[in-house]
């Protein structure tokens, strides 16, 4: 009777054994008051691909501009001798008588002594045509520079142009020499002046 109650008590004590995880309340791990972060892991070939910068643009050539063409020049005009040399007064003929009163025209102003003027003549000699050249058929005119001295006597002639001739030349420089001007007055004062006198030599017209 003792045996007996012994084993069933241990059969008990193995039965409440058994059941006693199922009595148990399930334990519950403690939670966080953070939230869970989660990061995806997105495959490297489901990315969109990264577009690559442009390469840089090559530099621009310099354009070369347009070689300048230069311009024809503007011909000029040729003008006739004739027209270059136009005695401002009558000028002194083989066979004709100058004016007392004939002034030519004055020459370039000059910054040395004796001053620029234009010269009136005093008293005249006609020139004389050489022979020579009558002979010859020459003509022209002759441009002298005449140096005056204040008493109006002349002092130097010079050959200013030449009528191309030289026998014409010297027939007018020899006879300028001979003459006399009337002076220039400077604040009432006769000065020493100088200035050009044309000559002109022309062949007599035939009948």
């Amino acid at each position: 009777m003792g045996g007996l109650g012994a084993t069933l008590a241990l059969h008990i004590l193995a039965l409440a054994v058994l059941c006693l995880p199922a009595i148990l309340p399930d334990r519950v791990p403690p939670r966080s008051s953070s939230p869970l972060q989660i990061s995806a892991i997105v495959p490297a070939d489901a990315l969109p691909p990264v577009p690559l910068p442009p390469p840089p643009a090559p530099p621009a050539r310099p354009v070369p501009a347009a070689p300048a063409v230069p311009r024809p020049p503007t011909p000029v005009a040729a003008t006739d001798r004739s027209e270059v040399f136009e005695p401002a007064s009558p000028a002194v003929s083989a066979d004709a008588t100058v004016p007392a009163d004939a002034v030519p025209a004055p020459a370039q102003a000059s910054t040395s002594a004796p001053v620029e003027r234009a010269l009136a003549y005093a008293q005249v000699h006609e020139p004389l045509y050489p022979t020579d050249a009558l002979r010859r058929g020459e003509q022209g005119v002759v441009l002298l520079r005449v140096s005056v001295a204040a008493d109006g006597s002349v002092e130097r002639v010079e050959i200013e142009r030449g009528s191309g001739s030289s026998r014409l030349d010297r027939a007018a420089r020899d006879a300028v020499r001979r003459w006399r001007f009337v002076p220039p007055l400077v604040d009432g004062v006769p000065t020493a002046a100088v200035g050009t006198v044309p000559i002109a030599f022309r062949l007599p017209a035939r009948t």
